[in-house]
This record gives structure tokens, C-alpha cells and sequence, in this order.
């Protein structure tokens, strides 16, 4: 979306609107998964909730954050700095691949003996 909005295209805005609904959904899926994995029993309800929290804190801080950017600086700017976000958020998640994918490896598939379920 911020590259079709600089370089002034709506087709690749819409591209990119559309892209970023589905990896909204696949990001929930995702969340899902790996606190089912991580979490046992009464802990799996307030890591859910706390996700789902976090979440919601994120797009108040959209809301406020958003036009602030954009009249201090200008749209495009709100935008890249957006992307940015969105950026960071896809290489964190690929860093908590890893290491999920480490954690397994160590225990062969089997959950951490440290934690009970």
C-alpha cells in the first residue's frame, strides 16, 4: 500500500490492501498455534487474551498515530512508517520460528520437561 501510494498507482494500493487482509487472518492462525504449543491449560486463556489485547492496543495506536504522522510530516510518510512496522512484525515472527523450531528440536518434538501441563 505505501509503495502504490508514492508511486501514485491505485491498483498496486489495492494489491497491497488486499495482501495485508489475508496475512491479518494467517497471523491470527499462526498466533493460535504457536500459544497452543507454548501454553497448558489455564495459561492458553491469558496468553489469548493478552494477544488479543496487545492487538487491540496496536490499532488504538494506528488510530492516533496514523494522522498524527501524517500532518506532522504527510501521508506517504504514515504510510512507510506503517510498512515499517509491518516489517518488523514479519521478522520477529520468523525470529519466533526459530526459535520454536530450536525448542522442538532440542526436545524432539516432546514438551519442555520444566513445564507442567
Amino acid at each position: 500500500t505505501a509503495l502504490g501510494i508514492t508511486v501514485h498507482s491505485m491498483g498496486l494500493m489495492l494489491l497491497g490492501r488486499l495482501i495485508f487482509g489475508l496475512g491479518g487472518e494467517c497471523l491470527v492462525v499462526g498466533q493460535s498455534a504457536f500459544i497452543s504449543a507454548w501454553f497448558h491449560s489455564r495459561e492458553v486463556a491469558f496468553a489469548l487474551g493478552f494477544t488479543l489485547s496487545v492487538s487491540r492496543f496496536g490499532s488504538v495506536l494506528n488510530d492516533w498515530g496514523s494522522p498524527f504522522i501524517a500532518e506532522k510530516a504527510n501521508v506517504v510518510t504514515a504510510f512507510w512508517f506503517g510498512a515499517l512496522l509491518c516489517l518488523a512484525s514479519t521478522i520477529t515472527a520468523f525470529l519466533l520460528a526459530c526459535i520454536d523450531h530450536n525448542h522442538r528440536s532440542r526436545h524432539h518434538g516432546r514438551p519442555d520437561p520444566a513445564v507442567l501441563p
